[in-house]
């Protein structure tokens, strides 16, 4: 099982970085890799690590969907860029499928960072590595998460879960590579993923 990363507090949508190393990727021997010095600002051990960021939710993810980020409105940018992180991280993805959208299908949309703070205690049993986490650790986690969810509009002004609205197109890069999930994800209705699955089979 992977372990639940001390450094989630850290993790960011990077779309410089990762828009990025989409224009600089390489196939090395099998490998994607890109020359990190083309990162801008900040120190070198900086940029490699931000670098092996990048590359790890690349190497995570379909190249049918990031090959296209680029080409994506900045608003459909930041969405296929949240979904790298969940690909990549499986922190980040367990609280996503399992408490934002278990909540909104009982309908309750109040989120709130106790939300993180409570599914952390919930998951030490499963991962003991969480009792190592410093409480800094956890609150820059629900700080990042919260930020996250403000990024791509899953949040309203009141701090209530909404559904995000993406474009068409954005919708089938997923649904072509099977990545039907993330549309639910999303908050999507079954409804209007039915529709855009039907509309992409066509």
């Amino acid at each position: 099982m992977p372990r639940y990363s001390s450094r989630a507090g850290f993790i960011s949508l990077q779309e410089e970085d990762i828009l990025t190393a989409i224009e600089n990727i390489e196939d090395r021997g099998g490998k994607l890799d890109f020359d990190y010095q083309l990162l801008r600002g900040g120190a070198e051990s900086t940029k490699k690590r931000n670098a092996s960021e990048a590359l790890k939710r690349l190497r995570n993810s379909p190249r049918n969907i990031w090959s296209e980020i680029g080409n994506l409105s900045p608003k459909d940018q930041k969405i296929a860029l949240y979904y790298l992180v969940l690909k990549s991280h499986t922190f980040f993805f367990d609280f996503h499928m399992e408490v934002i959208l278990q909540k909104w299908q009982v309908m309750d949309k109040a989120f709130t960072k106790d939300d993180v703070l409570t599914f952390i205690e919930k998951k030490v049993d499963e991962h003991p590595e969480l009792e190592n986490w410093s409480e800094e650790s956890k609150r820059r986690s629900s700080r990042t998460i919260k930020l996250m969810l403000e990024q791509i509009d899953m949040l309203d002004e009141n701090q209530n879960l909404r559904p995000v609205h993406g474009s068409i197109s954005l919708w089938e890069l997923f649904i072509k590579e099977g990545e039907t999930w993330f549309l639910e994800a999303m908050l999507l209705n079954k409804q209007e993923r039915d529709q855009l699955i039907n509309s992409a089979a066509v």
